[in-house]
């Protein structure tokens, strides 16, 4: 059986670059902002669960409200494994759907590198057409799933 799975993955860049003409945000208020986003996300994961599957309607609805707040999505197939019907060991590996959404911030640093941060998130869903009983959702976590850090020197040679 497929799971609804909402995944959150927050990644901090540190890269060269210029960024001049952007405002410059703080740490502070770039993970404040993702806080918010998050729960944003939260608030889609309850409708999902309310409505028993999440259907090409309310993936429209979602990347509508997920533009609003300054994403940039995507429909995007990716394979997966899934568990086998009937079985509780054996998995095969299924193309599904999902939403690709990333936003980009960036902030001069004090050393002239760019700092970037990058908030993505993908929604998979359940086939439609299955009765909504037996379709299940998982939030896989209510926080910042993974933050990753990557630094990069400046060529100067």
């Amino acid at each position: 059986m497929k799971m609804i799975t909402l995944y959150f993955f927050v990644f901090l860049v540190a890269g060269c670059g210029s960024t001049a003409g952007r405002d410059s945000k703080s740490y502070a208020q770039l993970w404040e902002e993702t806080v918010r986003q998050a729960d944003t996300l939260m608030a889609i994961e309850r409708e999902f669960e309310k409505a028993h599957h999440f259907n090409g309607e309310v993936a429209q609805t979602a990347m509508r409200q997920l533009s609003n707040e300054g994403f940039q999505c995507a429909l995007r197939y990716k394979m997966l494994p899934t568990l086998a019907k009937g079985s509780i060991d054996r998995f095969t590996i299924e193309n599904v759907p999902m939403i690709y959404c990333s936003k980009l911030h960036a902030k001069q640093g004090p050393d002239d590198t760019c700092r970037t941060f990058w908030a993505a998130f993908e929604v998979n869903w359940q086939d439609p057409a299955l009765p909504p009983e037996v379709l299940e959702a998982e939030f896989v976590s209510s926080t910042i799933k993974k933050e990753m850090y990557f630094c990069r020197s400046t060529d100067h040679g």
